[in-house]
């Protein structure tokens, strides 16, 4: 009872780490996701459409399991030399399978590749039949041979993560190795690593830790009373309170080390609004200097073309062989696309120190909740823990970046050419 005790004692601690840790990262939009722990929500798109093994349903996960009814008679007997029968009965597992392939999770912002290797799945159940054996189900989906005892019943059951459902997955991004860009899949990288894929909420799941931690730490206290129950009432009473110390050690231990993390959590987001503001105060202005030396140079063929058509034969023939020749040395030379290039990259800058922001100021409202609220207030004022901060503007790198492509100077189309 002892032992029984400290193993719930660790499940109560496990589970309410856990939660807490679900809690303090806030859902980070696909567009916004960086390098590290996140929490991103979304749908199930296929990267290879498959269909589930039961219930052949259009899934990205699927895993399946066929069990069968056994009974048999089990005769006992006593001290006194009596007989006893009596049945013993139960469910064997015959056949199981599943794919985790990986997919894309979508949300308004853009779509994520998740890796499912290593994660803790839970899909949606999506088959559950118990059928005998004169059922076309029993032998098309299952085993010839049959268990020892069988009652020559099966019961089929499926779990999927279907196209187009709604997920919910926590875990770390890296950086994929095929093109840039990130991916989540299993990670060693911190000490509270969890992998985390599910079609249930992230209120669901939180509530979930939050029960198994409550029923897990009351059987410890009974398993820790059982275990002196029959000694001394001193004994007991020493012992109720050292389990109850422990407790309070173990959660304040917990609050504390939840606290320093959300608190590291909140300055590596600010470090990722400074990384995105800095690439756009860099990018913007050189990549406008592009666009105005190409739209230079797209003017100048217009005027060569101009020319040519108002000139005679022999001055057209000169004309178009420098237009050519301008063509030739650039054949992509369209202000059209370029255009579009420089709109597109403002939109993503904006877009990117916007999730940033968000990602912070999120982080750091969360801190701040915590360290205002019991019990974590208790530990944050003897740790001396302060607010944090939500992000405001404080030099000329954290403005707009000013685009003026007009008028075009000249002189920058031989920077352009070596750019």
């Amino acid at each position: 009872m002892g032992l029984a005790s400290l193993v719930l004692l660790w499940l109560w601690y496990h589970a309410a780490s856990r939660k807490r840790l679900l809690e303090n990262v806030p859902t980070s939009k696909i567009r916004g996701v960086f390098l590290g722990q996140v929490e991103v929500k979304g749908r199930a798109v296929a990267l290879d459409p498959m269909r589930s093994y039961l219930a052949q349903t259009s899934c990205v996960y699927f895993r399946y399991r066929v069990e069968e009814l056994w009974s048999r008679l089990v005769t006992t007997r006593d001290q006194e030399g009596k007989t006893t029968t009596s049945t013993e009965s139960g469910w064997s597992t015959v056949s199981r399978g599943g794919a985790a392939p990986s997919f894309l999770l979508r949300d308004r912002t853009g779509e994520l590749r998740i890796d499912p290797d290593g994660a803790d799945v839970h899909g949606t159940t999506v088959f559950d039949e118990t059928v005998g054996m004169f059922d076309p189900l029993y032998y098309s989906k299952g085993p010839a041979e049959a268990v020892a005892d069988s009652d020559h019943r099966r019961r089929f059951t499926e779990e999927a993560i279907q196209v187009g459902e709604r997920v919910y997955v926590f875990g770390t991004a890296r950086q994929r190795e095929d093109i840039v860009a990130a991916e989540i899949a299993a990670s060693d990288k911190y000490d509270d690593d969890v992998f985390l894929i599910s079609t249930r909420s992230e209120d669901q799941i939180a509530r979930r830790y939050g029960w198994t931690a409550v029923i897990s730490l009351i059987m410890s206290g009974l398993a820790a009373w059982a275990t002196v129950a029959k000694s001394g009432p001193n004994v007991v009473l020493g012992v109720m309170a050292g389990f109850a110390a422990s407790v309070l050690a173990a959660y304040g231990v917990l609050v504390h080390s939840s606290l320093v993390s959300v608190r590291e959590r909140a300055a590596m987001a600010r470090s990722l609004i400074d990384v995105q503001l800095r690439r756009r105060h860099v990018l913007i202005p050189q990549l406008a200097e592009v666009v105005r030396a190409a739209a230079h140079y797209e003017k100048t063929v217009q005027s060569d073309v101009a020319a040519a058509r108002a000139s005679d034969a022999a001055s057209q023939t000169q004309a178009l062989r420098s237009m050519f020749a301008l063509v030739e040395a650039y054949p992509d030379l369209k202000s059209s696309p370029n255009f579009r290039q420089l709109h597109d990259e403002l939109i993503d800058a904006e877009d990117r120190i916007a999730l940033a922001r968000e990602f912070h100021n999120k982080t750091v409202t969360t801190l701040n909740n915590r360290i205002e609220t019991l019990p974590d207030a208790l530990i944050a004022g003897l740790t001396r823990f302060k607010p944090g901060r939500l992000f405001t503007a404080e030099s000329f790198e954290r403005t707009a970046v000013r685009v003026e492509l007009d008028p075009i100077n000249p002189d920058v189309l031989g920077d352009a050419q070596d750019s």
